[in-house]
């Protein structure tokens, strides 16, 4: 995590951190349940980012018990409340417990593939974090621009204004997890393109990577080009891409040419 995030979340696990003591003297169970999920799932995103990718410890698996914890006590305050003669308990209707009772099973589900997996790394580290992270940020949005409404002015009370507001953290989390995806489609599809000289009569040679910004398109479209005249059934490809010439840039970018002979590299 970059250092200008730190005040960030140590702001949100101090909110938190004092939310669910606070609510615990005032009887409202929905708002220790809101506070106890928000801190976990503020400890567990900075952990994924802290420890080392493709590795777990004893922290992971205390956090998938707590998971487990807070998904029975939100589906047991949840029919509490659903059972009682007016449907809310404490003030706070069911469907307020039962919205934590399904995103904590689900983290929970999370925890186990990662423990089961022995971590993970990449892309599915990154959005395990930005998930996390985010809906930590949408229950402390909701709690202030929808459940605190007095705190603000009539002209926006029960507005589209607080809504949006409220809701904006979710929108970012979608944004991100499409974002992160698709740059992971992207470097597949490089990497795809770049291999595909290995399907050729004669691969070429590892070569020292000497490319511009320039010629390396050049050469990916030269490479799809052939794997291209394979397809169509051409026997043979060019045994060696020409690249173009960069002028003006030194002996480090001279003329270069990538040859599958066995010798040749970048001339």
């Amino acid at each position: 995590m970059q250092r200008q995030f730190v005040p960030q979340l140590v702001a949100m696990l101090t909110m938190s951190g004092i939310a669910a003591p606070v609510a615990v003297l005032m009887g409202d169970r929905v708002n220790v349940l809101a506070g106890l999920f928000t801190l976990y799932l503020l400890v567990t995103g900075w952990a994924t980012v802290r420890r080392k990718a493709g590795g777990i410890g004893r922290f992971e698996v205390g956090a998938f018990v707590a998971a487990l914890g807070l998904s029975a006590a939100a589906l047991t305050l949840g029919l509490l409340a659903m059972n009682s003669p007016t449907g809310t308990l404490e003030g706070a209707p069911a469907p307020a417990f039962f919205i934590f009772g399904t995103i904590a099973p689900l983290a929970a589900a999370f925890d186990l593939k990662v423990i089961l997996r022995r971590g993970i790394s990449g892309t599915q580290r990154i959005a395990r974090h930005l998930w996390r992270m985010c809906f930590a940020l949408f229950v402390a949005s909701g709690s202030l621009f929808l459940g605190q409404q007095q705190v603000f002015p009539d002209s926006v009370r029960g507005t589209p204004i607080l809504f949006v507001l409220a809701l904006a953290p979710l929108a970012m989390l979608l944004f991100w997890l499409l974002w992160v995806r698709f740059m992971d489609t992207l470097k597949r599809d490089a990497t795809a393109s770049a291999g595909a000289y290995g399907a050729l009569p004669n691969p070429p040679i590892c070569v020292r990577s000497r490319f511009t910004e320039i010629e390396r398109p050049c050469l990916i479209s030269r490479i799809r080009r052939s794997r291209a005249m394979r397809v169509a059934g051409i026997a043979h490809a060019p045994d060696s891409l020409s690249l173009p010439v960069s002028e003006g840039r030194g002996d480090d970018h001279r003329g270069l040419t990538w040859t599958s002979r066995v010798g040749h590299g970048l001339e």
